[in-house]
């Protein structure tokens, strides 16, 4: 049984309902061009020592391309408002959207998604504030969030988004489209940070925090990695909206092991109530509680102040710090739903909880890294007879251009898997399932060219041929479905507890 629609979220984004085109060809390039410095930066951090510069995006060249789309993310056209919108947020606030700001005390400056970026990579914490908020009011709200929680320096990603587009679905994606892309890079940079500080004593561990429907944004980025390219990336929710959109990217991350990833609300919360369409949502007949929740505050707002300073009581009661209190809370999964009778005589939900060891990342990961190179052998294997049938093709066909290029992709993809080191095997994995994504459509043109090619001149060799190349090629094919399968259901959350 599978919990979810496979990648419900992620499809939205790169659908004709999601974001740009623009948008969505810089998001697909950041994936890409991830693989090529990664590990640099993986090996820059975990090799760092205090008392010298922290590396940035700056320090490795291959990261250019990386660096050129952070700025073409500042590029972006800002949303327009609609005809029912400016209740509270107005045009210049929807100008500003994306806006990264570096908050020391009650000083803010405003710094680019790249300065961001390396801000990151130093250990300062982000906060994206919520929806409803106009730009002079959300500074105010970060300052009072980075105070509360006694962080001398700190980092904010606006979201502009009045109230009156909470119903929605359609251009939700679209409107905070240069968020999602910031949010992407930032969740990078916050798992390179968590990912160091296991092996070096040196680098502390980062959160970062999202507020209200900001949330959404956040959890759309998350989800457009596969979990094991962002295994330490940590956040701490507060209070979401409970939206269908955002409750269903809640319950993705959660079950997809899209970082590590804690949901924090007050006690009672006016606008969890107010937009709580139905009690669950059900997926494939399974019904989880709809207000995803692992922490429940002493506070009854919804504002970020508030919910900033009954977090920080919570935690010091608990003796931890922000990292330790998300590690303490993260595991736990949205639970299945079924409903009785109270005392009283109202209905009302009866939450089966899933949470405890078999929920952690360390546990996703020990299952999920021989699945990955089960995929990267798949892989190879089927690079390797694509490569093969473009051969023979060629003796039946002259080469074109878009064979050329085929070939090259073919040969680049091969090349990566065979040079990747472990850290970087999961990004390469992504990029090539990519890429056959196109070579395959386009070995298959060329081969039954060559086939036609092949009957003209009258040589049966090619049937003999091509006929083993395609039994390879169909057997890699079959394997690589079973492993997408077992991946799947592992990141769909299909893991019970113990008995």
């Amino acid at each position: 049984m599978r919990f979810l629609p496979v990648s419900t979220i992620r499809n939205l984004l790169f659908s004709s309902r999601g974001m740009s085109p623009r948008a969505q060809r810089i998001a697909q390039d950041m994936l890409r061009t991830r693989a090529s410095f990664i590990g640099d930066l993986r090996t820059g951090m975990r090799d760092w020592r205090a008392g010298t510069p922290r590396p940035g995006l700056g320090d490795f060249p291959r990261s250019r391309a990386f660096r050129d789309l952070l700025d073409e993310i500042e590029q972006l056209a800002p949303p327009q408002p609609g005809w029912f919108d400016s209740l509270v947020v107005q045009p210049d606030d929807y100008a500003r959207q994306a806006w990264c700001s570096r908050i020391a005390g009650d000083a803010s400056t405003r710094i680019t998604v790249a300065e961001a970026f390396d801000e990151l990579l130093r250990g300062t914490p982000l906060v994206a504030t919520g929806s409803n908020n106009t730009y002079a009011r959300s500074e105010a709200l970060a300052a009072e969030f980075f105070r509360t929680g006694g962080y001398p320096v700190g980092l904010k990603l606006y979201l502009a988004m009045d109230m009156a587009w909470w119903p929605s679905t359609d251009g939700i994606a679209a409107l905070g489209e240069k968020n999602i892309l910031a949010e992407v890079a930032f969740t990078t940079a916050n798992d390179i940070v968590n990912g160091a500080s296991i092996v070096n004593p040196d680098v502390a561990p980062a959160m970062t925090f999202a507020h209200s429907y900001a949330g959404f944004y956040k959890a759309a980025a998350l989800l457009v990695f596969d979990a094991l390219q962002i295994p330490n990336s940590r956040t701490t929710f507060f209070s979401p909206l409970g939206t269908d959109l955002l409750v269903t990217a809640l319950i993705e991350i959660k079950n997809r092991y899209a970082g590590r990833n804690a949901i924090e609300r007050g006690a009672w919360d006016i606008l969890e109530d107010l937009l709580r369409i139905r009690q669950t949502l059900a997926f494939e007949d399974v019904a989880f509680d709809r207000m995803v929740t692992d922490v429940r505050l002493d506070t009854s707002s919804h504002g970020l102040g508030e919910l900033a300073a009954a977090h920080v009581r919570a935690r010091k009661a608990a003796n931890l710090d922000d990292v330790g209190f998300n590690e303490a809370h993260y595991t736990t999964r949205p639970g299945r739903v079924t409903y009785g009778v109270s005392p009283d005589g109202f209905i009302e939900p009866d939450i089966t909880p899933r949470t405890g060891p078999a929920y952690t990342m360390e546990n996703y990961i020990e299952k999920a890294l021989p699945l990955l190179a089960r995929e990267a052998a798949a892989f190879r294997s089927t690079l390797e007879s694509q490569a093969s049938m473009l051969r023979q093709a060629a003796r039946y066909v002259p080469p074109t251009p878009e064979m050329q290029a085929t070939g090259k992709a073919i040969r680049d993809a091969s090349a990566a898997l065979a040079g990747a080191a472990p850290e970087v095997l999961p990004d390469v994995v992504r990029s090539v399932r990519e890429v056959l994504a196109t070579t395959g459509p386009a070995v298959a043109m060329e081969a039954s060219a060559a086939s036609r090619g092949a009957t003209a001149a009258g040589d049966s060799a090619w049937e003999s041929s091509v006929a083993a190349l395609t039994s390879e090629l169909h057997e890699s094919e079959r394997a690589i479905e079973s492993i997408t399968e077992e991946r799947e259901t592992l990141e769909e959350g299909e893991l019970e507890p113990e008995d």
